[in-house]
């Protein structure tokens, strides 16, 4: 288990990181407002082809732009605090990774919080801002933004540990340098298009198997329904992928051999 020590040093470590990456105002500015825009893009896009084809087996074009919203906002959560979870594979490549082992902190939250990545506060922004359109556009409440907000965190869980699975391949494979960022884009491709657009086949295996619409299309889901049971599904099995994904970091973790990184 995490100690209260470990979750001080992880808080002081995001603070200097975070302070490290502000100190140039204007790329820290240029880096934040370019990922909005560039998500942007992507909403325009879904939002003229719904304009265009009317709704998808009840998801409209509010719906579309809510759940990309929370699929941007847990993108960006997820990777600004454990950003480390998408990039400890070249750190097991090029031998660094020893480091790690060395230090007196629990390893994977450790490994998690290694790196920091600017652009992923501009997911946050749009993410926050998609939100709360899609809120407006579809005349909810606001405690459907503020269910949206809450169940973006295990949508944020579900990315850290499908990132922490995907680059623990690389313990039993260190030399494969293309087939972790395959399976990510078979598992994040999914997560951008509308639940309605899945046949029921389809939506059980992007949730139970490819956990793609926990990602977005079944938080939004159950945000816009005001829906208990999805909330508290939501949560489950955000904490039920972390947990599968520790699994496997410590099975990988004993197949490592030491780089020489040191």
């Amino acid at each position: 288990m995490i100690g209260t020590s470990d979750i001080y040093a992880l808080a002081k470590l995001f603070t200097l990181q975070w302070r490290n990456a502000s100190a140039m105002r204007a790329s820290f500015a240029i880096q934040v407002f370019g990922m909005a825009i560039n998500n942007g893009g992507i909403m325009v896009a879904w939002v003229l082809f719904m304009g265009a084809f009317g709704t998808v087996n009840g998801w409209g074009a509010p719906d579309v732009v809510g759940m990309l919203g929370v699929g941007g906002l847990s993108y960006g959560l997820a990777y600004l605090f454990c950003h480390g979870a998408a990039t400890f594979a070249f750190a097991i490549r090029n031998g660094t990774f020893d480091s790690y082992l060395l230090r007196p902190r629990r390893l994977l939250p450790l490994v998690w919080r290694s790196a920091f990545a600017v652009p992923t506060i501009g997911d946050c922004v749009y993410g926050t801002a998609m939100i709360a359109l899609a809120v407006w556009l579809s005349s909810g409440t606001v405690g459907t933004f503020f269910m949206a907000i809450a169940l973006a965190v295990p949508a944020a869980m579900v990315l850290v540990a499908v990132s922490t699975i995907i680059n623990s391949y690389s313990f039993w494979f260190p030399e494969d340098r293309t087939t972790g960022d395959m399976i990510f884009r078979v598992f994040i491709t999914p997560s951008m298009y509308p639940v309605g657009a899945f046949p029921t086949v389809l939506r059980v295996i992007f949730t139970v198997i490819i956990p793609s619409i926990l990602v977005s299309g079944l938080p939004w889901d159950a945000a816009r329904q005001h829906a208990p049971l999805l909330f508290a599904a939501s949560w489950f099995a955000g904490f039920a992928w972390l947990g599968i994904a520790a699994l496997v970091f410590r099975a990988g973790l004993k197949r490592y051999e030491s780089g020489g990184g040191v």
